[in-house]
């Protein structure tokens, strides 16, 4: 089973890690804490857009993918989701480019 995590309106709906490695389609993917960002490297000329989980105000794990993320060459959109603190730590640079 393919769990799909609802977007906006008119986008594609992100898809856990363990799903997108299942299937061949998706472009869009959304990284919980625990999931390796690095796994994602070898499929990031497909991806359009990654969300980042932050569950907690004080859980930092999400600016560790995105910095991954960025210095392995994605250039499409990370996307916050949860209890972030966007715009108040110098980690969040990675999350904006």
């Amino acid at each position: 089973m393919v769990e799909h995590l609802h977007g906006a309106e008119g986008e594609e709906p992100a898809v856990t890690l363990d799903a997108f490695l299942d299937q061949s389609n998706a472009t869009a993917v959304r990284l919980e804490p625990d999931d390796d960002a690095r796994a994602l490297i070898p499929h990031l000329g497909r991806l359009a857009l990654i969300e980042v989980a932050f569950p907690k105000f004080r859980d930092g794990r999400g600016y560790s993918s995105a910095r991954i993320l960025r210095e392995a060459g994605f250039t499409g959109e990370l996307r916050a989701r949860g209890r972030c603190s966007c715009g108040s730590n110098p980690a969040d640079e990675a999350l904006r480019l």
